[in-house]
């Protein structure tokens, strides 16, 4: 709402500035008028309908400035209201009008690339739009008695879905309605949860809850059975690696240790064939999922015999001995000791060394050359050719 020029004089009027004052000016005149005119400033010009006009006015020329800079402003700018589009005219470099990419116009302006790629493209897309077409005609061509046969056997089985969960949503408010009454107080445990019970996903229902009656009943089910042969047949197998694995040497094997432990596992795959068998058998058969058990690897095993087992040179017969007057039996380091160097012999043929001894003996052979082609005047050589007379006194130096 405008203000007409009669009333804005007055405002000026009223706070005693000029008709042309600008927005500062008169917020600073209205500042000296409440510090003259509040009724709390303690003036001795305080009036509180003195103040009322002056802040009236105030007020009302404050609106006026923020009105005229709105007027002022409302037209400039995009949005404004004289704002005038410029539209751009496009120029292109190109003046003819002969199509260009021709290659394009080609397998039916499909693909992207080299002409290859492109070809490849176009024959995957008419691949795909064929499969489309075949599957939109067996659609059409069937008959409408078997799709309406489709969409009743759907509601059917839609139909039976929802009222097995109404009858499971019947019976759990049955069951909560009970509970609620205290029908269930009486059995035992209640109040507690139910004890976790992990059954055989291929066991049936039947299967399971006769194997839990046996077990409470004192009789042994198969499962339980077959898990103890099962556990006899695999140690078995280990002891008997283990025991051959005494008759080898340290590994890398050699040839010959190398073809013997070849046929060792060939002999026991036949057993862990049989083994396995009957693990599949127990895992059909136990009614805990816990455990079930997983097949057996011969390699596996072998390897780790071979790392983890004794060798021949760590399995030694002891020879015992009694001793009568001690009541004790020693044993027999020599045993040891013998099986100790044969190792080493062994170790160091395939290593391609040669003894200590030897090499000591070598070196003084090479010292004792050295010494007797000194000169005569060197010490060396007078030690070595000096000879020592007489006995040395038994006493004391």
């Amino acid at each position: 709402m405008e203000l007409h020029n009669a009333c804005v004089s007055k405002y000026f009027t009223v706070l005693e500035i000029s008709s042309k004052s600008d927005q500062e000016q008169v917020r600073q005149a209205f500042l000296k008028m409440v510090k003259r005119f509040h009724p709390d400033s303690g003036s001795a010009e305080a009036s509180a309908e003195k103040f009322l006009l002056i802040e009236n006015a105030y007020r009302k020329l404050q609106n006026k400035f923020a009105n005229d800079r709105w007027n002022a402003n409302e037209g400039t700018g995009e949005y404004g209201l004289y704002h005038e589009e410029k539209t751009e005219i496009k120029e292109f470099d190109i003046k003819h009008t002969v199509p260009q990419h021709r290659q394009y116009l080609s397998y039916g302006g499909y693909g992207m690339g080299t002409p290859q790629k492109r070809e490849k493209q176009y024959q995957k897309y008419r691949a795909q739009k064929a499969i489309e077409n075949v599957h939109s005609h067996r659609i059409s061509k069937i008959p409408y008695g078997k799709e309406v046969g489709l969409i009743h056997k759907d509601k059917c089985e839609a139909q039976k879905i929802k009222l097995r969960s109404e009858m499971d949503r019947l019976v759990e408010d049955l069951i909560q309605e009970s509970i609620s009454r205290g029908e269930f107080d009486n059995l035992a445990g209640a109040g507690k949860p139910l004890k976790h019970q992990a059954s055989n996903p291929y066991v049936d229902f039947v299967t399971h809850k006769m194997n839990q009656v046996l077990i409470n009943n004192g009789f042994t089910p198969e499962w339980i059975s077959l898990q103890k042969e099962i556990s006899d047949d695999t140690k078995y197998l280990r002891e008997s690696l283990t025991r051959y694995r005494t008759e080898l040497g340290h590994l890398p094997l050699d040839n010959d240790d190398n073809s013997k432990w070849n046929e060792i596992l060939i002999k026991h795959k036949e057993m862990v064939i049989k083994l396995n068998a009957k693990i599949d058998k127990y895992n059909l058969l136990v009614p805990l999922l816990q455990k079930q058990k997983l097949h057996i690897l011969l390699q596996r095993e072998a390897d780790c015999i071979l790392k983890s087992g004794k060798t021949r040179y760590d399995v030694t017969a002891p020879v015992k001995f009694s001793r009568v007057e001690h009541g004790d039996n020693r044993v027999d380091f020599l045993g040891f000791l013998s099986s100790f160097y044969e190792w080493n012999e062994e170790v160091r043929k395939r290593m391609d060394v040669r003894g200590l001894v030897e090499r000591v003996e070598e070196a003084r052979m090479k010292w004792y050359g050295h010494v007797k082609r000194m000169g005569e005047g060197r010490i060396a050589r007078q030690m070595l050719d000096m000879r020592v007379t007489g006995t040395r006194p038994r006493e004391r130096p």
